[in-house]
């Protein structure tokens, strides 16, 4: 039987995930819980394939991405707490690393590396090599902050062995359509900071490229490397764009 401190709820916010949301919740049905808070300008059967997995769903008016995934933390009833997004799978290697790790933990939290794909086709290069996330953190000790790339903060962090595979992007299409949103959100923030366009930020889209292909090697991953060396560069050009048209 378990200790009630070494429980686990599996939490994850969706809008739209009807092509991904069942393949990550089928990895985390192993969790004590499993809550969903479901974006409230959802479209699709989103709603519908979560309540097959649980009765722990909630559809919200977005909040932003940090409150809302602090939102759907605050439903948990467990010490423990798996934060995931619906285009990512918990591997059955890390489930089990996951389980041993916080049968009384020395830590408040732990990084996962990431894998990242377009399509089923895995990236290994650009900087993904070593791409580590806080997602497994004791309930009273970790929160998220930030409105774009929100990151949550604990106290005493450990690293586990095992992957997240994270299924970013369906295709191209959907890089792109997520490029725009995110640029657009991080323009916001950029402009009510009171930032202003140096000469470095107008030349960041040409650093980035030559960042993610080069010197991150992205090149090692073949056209597909390009691509995404490509995109996101143009994510920094097209967050300039909006930036200007605010000014």
């Amino acid at each position: 039987m378990k200790n009630s401190m070494s429980k686990i709820s599996a939490v994850l916010i969706a809008k739209d995930a009807s092509d991904t949301l069942a393949r990550t919740l089928e990895s985390v049905t192993w969790c004590d819980q499993i809550i969903v808070v479901i974006d409230s300008r959802t479209t699709d059967t989103t709603e519908k394939i979560a309540r097959e997995f649980t009765n722990d769903v909630y559809v919200q008016e977005w909040l932003g991405y940090g409150k809302q995934k602090n939102f759907a933390i605050s439903k948990a009833n467990n010490e423990w707490i798996l934060s995931l997004d619906a285009d990512e799978v918990v591997s059955s290697e890390l489930a089990t690393e996951i389980q041993a790790a916080i049968v009384d933990s020395k830590f408040d939290g732990y990084s996962i590396r990431f894998e990242t794909y377009i399509g089923d086709r895995l990236l290994k290069y650009g900087g993904l090599q070593n791409d580590w996330h806080v997602r497994v953190f004791r309930k009273s000790q970790g929160s998220f902050g930030g409105v774009v790339h929100e990151v949550v903060a604990v106290g005493k962090e450990g690293k586990l062995k095992n992957v997240m595979r994270h299924y970013s992007y369906r295709d191209f299409s959907d890089l792109m359509d997520k490029v725009k949103e995110y640029s657009r959100l991080e323009a916001e923030i950029f402009v009510k900071q009171g930032n202003e366009l140096t000469l470095k930020e107008r030349l960041r889209p040409l650093l980035r490229f030559v960042n993610v292909y080069f010197r991150k090697q992205g090149y090692k991953d073949g056209w597909i490397g390009l691509h995404h060396a490509c995109y996101l560069g143009y994510y920094v050009w097209n967050r300039n764009q909006e930036i200007k048209k605010s000014s």
